[in-house]
């Protein structure tokens, strides 16, 4: 427990910003309180352009049915409404976040001083100079995807040779630049038990470094692939680490008071063209925030079951009733993510 809030302040607490400390605090007593918890954190997709090309990726797939991409006017307004809901943390990715010449202008638009701001790269890209520049800009956070220990083996998941040395020194750099660092790292019943996935876990553990692991999802270039899913005893493996490790922390971890999918309640990614959607797995829209307020969207998305309760398995990778019931529904789609319109009514039934 003492770990954990040792983590809790280590990476969640920025002192040099005092507005957010405000926010944080303001935020945690509606939480705290309130029936409803407050909306804490918007995965904003920037650009799907990438440099690589990830085993399972689903940006390509999403690029060819982009509409026309938000404006800065439009960032700061979504900005406005997601902060008067609650909003303290924006996490800005892709594709590859850094491949877009909007970025700087687009973290500027979420008010960085009273937020918590956090990029999700492959690394790649990073450099002193970038990393320097998103220091100024305000960024807290660097989100690395690291996919095993063993060169090799992430390399070949990422789909370009040399990207794990790049990877683990962008890393390091951050930490020496003072960036908070979190390696999102993506497990699956194929990969979970092998030395590449049990050494990472083990190196985020000594070198004190929060390992998200994402369970694998049958979508995008995975599409309906069964075989990489977790199982009971896979989740036991996780669980096992997580109890072993304060530094290997599953998204259900960082709720703000309940253990479970926080979907809609707590979280919600939204495309480059402003498609809500509940979180990046679950390709199917809620609604537009150039049509809509984000309010709104999310007052009527908390109205259907799916997304009311805090659901211990995550719909997207272990539920499998859900699963058999989303990936029919998919399957019988062609544009990706689903639009509102036969959303809505698969929701309803």
């Amino acid at each position: 427990m003492i770990k954990r809030l040792f983590l809790l302040f280590r990476y969640g607490f920025v002192w040099r910003k005092p507005k957010l400390l405000w926010r944080v605090a303001l935020d945690y007593l509606k939480a705290f309180f309130g029936k409803t918890p407050p909306l804490h954190y918007i995965d904003f997709v920037t650009d799907y352009r990438c440099n690589l090309a990830c085993k399972h990726c689903f940006a390509a797939y999403f690029a060819r049915f982009q509409k026309e991409k938000l404006t800065l006017k439009d960032y700061q307004r979504a900005a406005r409404e997601a902060m008067r809901l609650g909003v303290i943390h924006f996490s800005f990715q892709g594709g590859e976040p850094l491949l877009d010449p909007r970025l700087p202008e687009i973290i500027k638009a979420f008010q960085p001083q009273a937020n918590y701001i956090s990029v999700t790269t492959n690394a790649t890209l990073l450099t002193p100079a970038v990393l320097r520049r998103l220091k100024k800009l305000g960024v807290d956070k660097i989100n690395v995807s690291l996919d095993s220990a063993i060169a090799e083996e992430h390399d070949k998941f990422r789909g370009k040779k040399g990207t794990f040395q790049k990877a683990r020194w962008g890393i390091n750099q951050a930490l020496k630049m003072g960036f908070r660092v979190t390696v999102n790292t993506t497990v699956s019943h194929e990969n979970l038990y092998s030395p590449g996935i049990q050494r990472l876990f083990s190196w985020a553990s000594r070198r004190r470094i929060i390992l998200n692991p994402i369970f694998a999802c049958p979508v995008g270039r995975w599409q309906g692939n069964k075989k990489i899913l977790m199982t009971a005893a896979d989740r036991k493996e996780i669980d096992r680490w997580r109890e072993k490790s304060p530094f290997i922390r599953r998204d259900m971890d960082s709720n703000w008071f309940r253990f479970g999918c926080p979907a809609v309640k707590e979280v919600l990614y939204i495309t480059p063209d402003g498609e809500v959607l509940p979180c990046p797995f679950l390709h199917f829209s809620l609604g537009n925030v150039k049509k809509e307020s984000l309010a709104k969207i999310r007052r009527r998305a908390l109205k259907y079951p799916l997304f009311r309760e805090y659901r211990q398995r995550c719909l997207a990778s272990e539920d499998e009733e859900f699963l058999k019931k989303y990936l029919n529904f998919l399957a019988g789609q062609k544009r990706r993510p689903v639009e509102f319109e036969k959303t809505k009514k698969w929701l309803a039934k």
